[in-house]
């Protein structure tokens, strides 16, 4: 007996079932896939929270200077010396000098498993790529805080991250002309508290366990761009 093959008619019919569920569950992938700039949005987020928490109450990194008044001359991360009875080599070797702007962003470098290596300073800017392939930009700068009526040194570092290195993609944050952004910004203050800065990154941490809820995060980052 000798076997039938296909038709055309019929491979045609095959070929629009294969299209038509395709269409119906590419959608539903797409909406179950965890959003990439995200996941890696959180993951900074956390890793500053986490680690300037630690380095803040680490006194080998962190401790209030005073001036002959017995008086506090400093607060938080803008207390840039480190008492010469404590040893951190490891900080010295990366910034050179311990005293200046760039301190937060050469211990937090190290802190997050990098080599002095693999990260460049100048007096007021730190730069490295992490280990998972995002590079930071952290700008540091030098003013005064109010405390108690005192004016305290202090150090606002101005944080920006491309999630995919800064020699790829669009180079941009959320925006009216940038829908697909690489680039998001944080801030970090003086007491060491960590907040966003752009509208994609607030609507992120709105929702911060929903990794794969890519269309309600930039509905939320539209709303906060008209409102600002």
């Amino acid at each position: 007996m000798k076997n039938k093959g296909f038709t055309l008619v019929e491979l045609l019919v095959t070929l629009g079932i294969i299209a038509v569920l395709a269409a119906v569950t590419t959608p539903l992938l797409v909406k179950l896939r965890p959003d990439q700039a995200k996941s890696f949005y959180v993951k900074a987020h956390s890793t500053l929270v986490n680690t300037t928490g630690e380095i803040l109450s680490d006194t080998s990194c962190y401790m209030t200077e005073y001036g002959n008044d017995g008086k506090a001359t400093c607060i938080g991360l803008g207390c840039n010396s480190i008492p010469k009875y404590i040893d951190n080599i490891e900080a010295e070797e990366l910034i050179g000098d311990i005293s200046t702007n760039v301190k937060y962003g050469a211990i937090l470098a190290l802190r997050m498993g990098l080599d002095k290596d693999d990260v460049t300073h100048s007096a007021s800017k730190t730069t490295f790529i992490a280990k998972d392939g995002v590079y930071w930009e952290i700008n540091s700068t030098e003013s005064t805080t109010s405390v108690n009526g005192k004016n305290l040194k202090s150090i606002t570092n101005d944080i920006v991250i491309d999630i995919d290195g800064e020699d790829r993609g669009d180079n941009c944050s959320y925006s009216s002309s940038c829908k697909k952004p690489d680039q998001f910004k944080f801030k970090v203050d003086t007491f060491g508290k960590v907040s966003a800065e752009d509208a994609l990154g607030k609507a992120f941490l709105k929702n911060p366990y929903d990794l794969k809820a890519s269309q309600e995060d930039r509905d939320e980052a539209e709303k906060l761009l008209g409102e600002s």
